[in-house]
C-alpha cells in the first residue's frame, strides 16, 4: 500500500489552530458576555462575521482535505481497475465504482457548500411591506444542506467501496500482526469514528436549533467598536425605530470600564435561558463532528488501500517462493 500518512499530516495543524481559536474566544468561561458564543451558534457564523482569519483557515482546511481525499479515491480507483485487468476470474463489484463516485461527489459538495459564508443580516427587522430579497438568508440554506448531504455521501461511498476488499479477504488466516489484521482493525476503528461523528453532529443540531435563528447583524454586539454603534445612534432614524420597536428592543450595551481582554459592547442578558452555554456546546460539537469525519475518512481510505494490495502482495510472495523452490 502507498504510504499516505505524510499527506494526512497536513490537516492536523488546521484542526489544532481552529480548536485553539474556539478555546480562546468561544469556550473560555472568563470572557462572560465577551465570548463569541453570545452571538455565534456555529463555526461558520463566527468565521464569516467575527473573525475573518478564521474563514481563511476554514477555507484552506476544507479545500486541502478535499484535495487529499480526491487523490486517495483516485488511487483506489486505479488499483481496482488494475486488479480487474490483471487478475483472472476477478469478481467485480459494482458497489466499488459507485462508492468511489459517491465519495468524490461528497467531498466536493462538502467543500463547495462548506466555504459558503454564513453571513448575519438584518432581514426581517423591517416590516414585511418593505421587505426585499435577502441574499444572506438564502445563502444559509445551501450551506447547511450541502454540508450535511456531502458528509452523508462520503459515508455511504466509502462504505460501499470497502465491500469489495472485505468480501475478497474475509477473516480467514487472520494473524494478529499481519497486514490484513492491521487493515481490519483500522476499518473497525474508522467505523467507531463514524458513529462518534454521527453522535457529535446530532448533539450539534440539537443545540443549534434549540437556540432559534441566527442573530441579526445589529445584534452581533461584539462587532460594535464605538458607543454610537453599540447604542444604535449611528443608524439612520428609520432603522433605529425598526430595531427598537421589535420584541426585546435594542439588545446591545456599552461598558466604558472594560479591560483589553473583553469587548466594550456586549449583549444584554447574554446568557438568558442558557443561551451562552447552548451556543458553546453547539460550536464544540460541530468541531468534534468535523474532526471525527476527517479521522473516519482517513482510516477508511487507509484500510481500503491496504486490503486492495493484499492479493498483489500474496501473489508476489508465491512467485518468490516458487523461484526459491526451483533453485533448490
Amino acid at each position: 500500500a502507498t504510504n499516505h500518512r505524510g499527506s494526512f499530516l497536513l490537516t492536523p495543524p488546521f484542526y489544532v489552530a481552529m480548536g485553539a481559536v474556539i478555546g480562546w474566544r468561544v469556550v473560555d468561561c472568563t470572557l462572560g458576555c465577551s465570548s463569541w458564543a453570545e452571538s455565534a451558534p456555529s463555526i461558520s457564523f463566527f468565521t464569516a462575521n467575527i473573525m475573518g482569519e478564521g474563514y481563511v483557515l476554514l477555507f484552506m482546511m476544507l479545500v486541502l482535505m478535499a484535495y487529499i481525499f480526491f487523490e486517495r479515491v483516485d488511487i483506489m480507483a486505479r488499483n481496482r481497475v488494475e486488479r480487474e485487468t490483471t487478475i483472472k476470474n476477478f469478481h467485480k463489484y459494482r458497489s466499488s465504482l459507485l462508492g468511489e463516485w459517491l465519495a468524490r461527489v461528497g467531498f466536493a459538495l462538502t467543500t463547495i457548500t462548506g466555504i459558503m459564508p454564513s453571513l448575519a443580516s438584518n432581514c426581517h427587522l423591517q416590516p414585511a411591506s418593505v421587505y426585499e430579497f435577502c441574499w444572506e438568508e438564502e445563502m444559509s440554506n445551501p450551506h447547511g444542506l450541502g454540508v450535511s448531504c456531502g458528509i452523508f455521501l462520503t459515508f455511504i461511498g466509502l462504505q460501499l467501496r470497502a465491500i469489495e476488499p472485505i468480501m475478497g479477504q474475509g477473516l480467514n488466516s487472520l494473524r494478529p500482526l499481519s497486514a490484513k489484521a492491521y487493515a481490519l482493525y483500522t476499518l473497525l476503528l474508522s467505523e467507531v469514528a463514524w458513529m462518534l461523528m454521527l453522535a457529535f453532529f446530532s448533539a450539534w443540531l440539537y443545540f443549534l436549533f434549540s437556540g432559534g435563528p441566527n442573530p441579526r447583524a445589529v445584534d452581533v454586539c461584539v462587532l460594535h467598536r464605538s458607543r454610537e454603534e453599540c447604542t444604535g445612534a449611528s443608524l439612520p432614524p428609520r432603522q433605529q425605530e425598526w430595531a427598537d420597536q421589535r420584541d426585546g428592543g435594542w439588545q446591545c450595551r456599552w461598558d466604558p470600564n472594560v479591560d483589553y481582554y473583553r469587548y466594550p459592547c456586549t449583549k444584554f442578558n447574554c446568557d438568558g435561558g442558557g443561551h451562552l452555554l447552548r451556543n458553546k456546546y453547539s460550536v464544540i460539537f460541530e468541531f468534534l463532528g468535523f474532526l471525527y469525519w476527517a479521522v473516519a475518512c482517513a482510516g477508511m481510505t487507509q484500510a481500503i488501500d491496504i486490503m486492495d494490495d493484499i492479493p498483489a502482495v500474496h501473489g508476489h510472495r508465491q512467485v518468490v517462493q516458487a523461484r526459491a523452490r526451483h533453485l533448490v
